[in-house]
């Protein structure tokens, strides 16, 4: 089992998984205590985030620079949603 809160969780959505990770998972994920949660969308090619740490309710849909700071880090994690999209 989980031990601490984890800072972020990240899920790539499926066909399957829509629903509970973009309805049931939030809830939950805040309920639980987890500052951001990201769901990576490959058919729209964007990544909806909540950021429960800031009160937020609702997913922010981002295309294009996204970035992550947990408390204490030096610098932030920064991805551009381009290139996790790219083929391989």
């Amino acid at each position: 089992g989980i031990e601490s809160t984890p800072g972020l969780v990240v899920e790539i959505l499926s066909p399957s998984s829509g629903s509970i990770d973009r309805v049931k998972k939030p809830r939950r994920y805040a309920d639980f205590g987890v500052p951001e949660y990201w769901v990576v969308d490959p058919e729209e090619r964007a990544v909806w985030v909540w950021r429960f740490s800031r009160g937020a309710t609702d997913a922010e849909r981002v295309e294009g620079r996204l970035a992550w700071r947990p408390a204490g880090a030096p610098e932030e994690l920064v991805l551009e949603t381009g290139e996790l999209f790219r083929p391989m």
